[in-house]
């Protein structure tokens, strides 16, 4: 909801999801700062290029291009149908396993319907409702 107040006011959404990102980004360093103090190894031992380039290449997919694409839905729709299709992630996720070959369980395709079903419904209750006058 605050994400579109500042983004109604900006003329670009690079520039929130880019403030957002950082914000993100600095408060996980405090808290590995925090852990780190505490005498707990939480780092890696050995970091690979394959690794770092999987997180580089995972965190510009799914946080960058894909908050951009949100952010920029919702400057045209209401935060309440926005919020819904984050139900939808888990969602995308099997789909995109089931198309690289792995196998489902019947649970997961019922979990998933339920899941889409739902926020059809959803998104089918917040739509305004024209009142039967305005239609004669």
């Amino acid at each position: 909801m605050a994400t579109r107040k500042w983004l109604l006011g900006a003329n670009s959404t690079f520039g929130v999801v880019f403030a957002q990102q950082t914000h993100a980004l600095l408060l996980s360093l405090a808290l590995l700062a925090v852990v780190a103090a505490s005498g707990n190894v939480v780092l890696p031992v050995r970091l690979t290029a394959g690794g770092l380039a999987s997180a580089v290449v995972s965190g510009l997919l799914y946080y960058a291009l894909a908050y951009s694409f949100y952010l920029s839905a919702l400057r045209v729709t209401r935060a309440s149908i926005a919020a819904a299709s984050f139900y939808l992630i888990p969602v995308f996720g099997l789909a995109g396993g089931w198309l690289i070959g792995e196998r489902l369980e019947i649970q997961q395709w019922i979990g998933a319907a339920v899941v889409v079903v739902a926020v059809a419904a959803i998104t089918v209750r917040a739509r305004p409702q024209i009142p039967a006058l305005a239609l004669q």
